[in-house]
């Protein structure tokens, strides 16, 4: 009995040179021209190894308390890619940036709910550097600002 399975025996074809399988009907990968060179597909190369991830960034959270005044909760920073105004009080407040927040100019955050935004790659969306202003719909009013940056 032959030690090796069907599949890696090989014979010569006598009709166009080429190496074939004697076994289930299967092509070898390697062939053999008119002139008796072998030709073989080009060596798998192995995948590359993935760099480590850094963290390239910082992650911070300010809690607030507002009243109905237009308060500057967070200052300006180039280097915002991450927004999250969260709403933790029984009232709407009002977020606005670059300048004071009112109730017209103002994106509306209700009771309980959060905004958004995320940027600083494909899919993300703009994320204002400018400072970031609250107002609340009544007195005492909690909630967090939370900001992602980038390394400088």
């Amino acid at each position: 009995m032959d030690p090796l399975p069907p599949i890696l025996r090989r014979r010569r074809s006598p009709n166009d040179g080429q190496a074939e399988t004697s076994g289930v009907g299967e092509q070898s990968l390697t062939r053999q021209d008119d002139q008796g060179r072998i030709f073989a597909p080009p060596a798998r190369r192995k995948p590359p190894t993935p760099a480590a991830w850094e963290n390239t960034g910082r992650q911070s959270n300010t809690p607030f308390v507002i009243d109905t005044d237009s308060v500057r909760v967070l200052p300006a920073n180039p280097l915002r890619r991450y927004l999250l105004v969260q709403n933790k009080s029984a009232d709407v407040m009002y977020v606005n940036f670059g300048q004071l927040a009112t109730v017209f100019n103002g994106i509306q955050i209700s009771a309980g709910g959060y905004y958004e935004l995320i940027g600083g790659g494909p899919g993300g969306s703009f994320v204002p550097a400018d400072d970031v202003y609250i107002l609340g719909g009544s007195a005492g009013l909690a909630g967090v600002v939370s900001e992602g940056a980038g390394k400088e």
